[in-house]
């Protein structure tokens, strides 16, 4: 993935400020010259939970976090017309989870300068990508920011905010017309 795209996605993280998703604060960012309607397929082009916690202000979920966004990501992505597809893809997707973005933050500077600064990010931070797959620029990328709170490791809680955070991720993005 190329280190814009990644420079973009956490550029666009914003302050975060308690129910299932108030304090859930999101921004996406849609390339001018995409045309997202003319995506129809997509592949994952990975997925990356970071967790850095020695202030103990995160819990893990009781659930396997990465293969939760996913699902809930592919079926925003099939609302809005695409379709998986192994090989050939019009699209690659990419996520990114991360808790205490102390850790996160100085490696991004120190790996593609000031301009991926992302000192400020809340305690936890989701990134949602599309890149074009030909031309692998980002098309489309959505940032959700949010304190962690210690001990609320409530499966069903952990899930209803993540799916509140994916959901207004996409909201920008119209769904496809039914054909």
């Amino acid at each position: 993935m190329d280190c814009r795209i990644c420079s973009l996605a956490i550029g666009i993280a914003l302050t975060g400020c308690a129910t299932a998703g108030r304090d859930i604060k999101v921004r996406t960012v849609i390339n001018p010259k995409a045309d997202l309607a003319a995506y129809r397929t997509y592949a994952w082009v990975g997925s990356r939970t970071d967790v850095h916690d020695p202030k103990g202000r995160w819990t893990r979920p009781p659930f396997d976090l990465d293969a939760e966004a996913r699902h809930l990501i592919d079926s925003e992505l099939r609302a809005r017309g695409l379709s998986f597809a192994a090989k050939q893809p019009d699209a690659l997707v990419f996520f990114l989870l991360i808790a205490d973005t102390d850790k996160q933050a100085a490696a991004m500077r120190r790996r593609y300068g000031p301009q991926a600064d992302i000192s400020g990010l809340a305690e936890a931070a989701l990134v949602v990508g599309l890149v074009d797959a030909k031309t692998n620029k980002p098309v489309w990328i959505g940032a959700a920011r949010a304190p962690a709170y210690p001990g609320r490791s409530n499966a069903q809680w952990s899930k209803a905010r993540l799916s509140v955070a994916i959901t207004a991720l996409f909201r920008p993005w119209k769904p496809a017309a039914p054909p």
